[in-house]
């Protein structure tokens, strides 16, 4: 009987353990997600900034090739639209990268912390509960005694 007890009070203490556990590691998730949502719009911004930019460059670009014939200027400004196209893409790639990797850090952190959280918390359950059995047994033990004597 004290054995089923026993093996009961186990199985309530692991469901215990298990769902901070797992709130944790959902917790942990959403944070990665919301890291790199917020490290894609980041990109994106930077992104939307750097090609507003290299277009007006491409524009002051072809403003100056005015005086040369129309098909020198517009192949002037397609090779500089071209450029700036790829060097926004480059900056833009490079700005998402960095982004992300600062969302992954982040997010490893906040799965590392709490996966130190949950394994402090089954320490303390399991002192908790080795605390307790020593109190029965220490209570059978005067209880046996106390039988003993009569």
């Amino acid at each position: 009987m004290v054995a089923a007890a026993a093996a009961k009070a186990s199985k309530e203490a692991e469901e215990r353990i298990a769902t901070p556990a797992v709130a944790a590691q959902i917790e942990a998730k959403k944070r990665a997600h919301a890291a790199d949502a917020e490290a894609k719009r980041v990109a994106e911004e930077k992104a939307s900034a750097t090609e507003k930019e290299a277009k007006r460059v491409a524009e002051e670009k072809a403003s100056a090739a005015d005086a040369e014939p129309k098909r020198v200027a517009e192949e002037k400004a397609s090779a500089a639209d071209a450029e700036a196209r790829r060097l926004a893409e480059e900056k833009a790639s490079a700005a998402e990268a960095e982004a992300k990797r600062q969302a992954e850090e982040k997010a490893s952190a906040a799965a590392a912390e709490a996966q130190r959280e949950a394994e402090q918390k089954e320490a303390e359950r399991k002192k908790k509960e080795a605390e307790r059995k020593k109190k029965e047994d220490d209570d059978a033990t005067k209880a046996i005694a106390r039988w003993l004597k009569m």
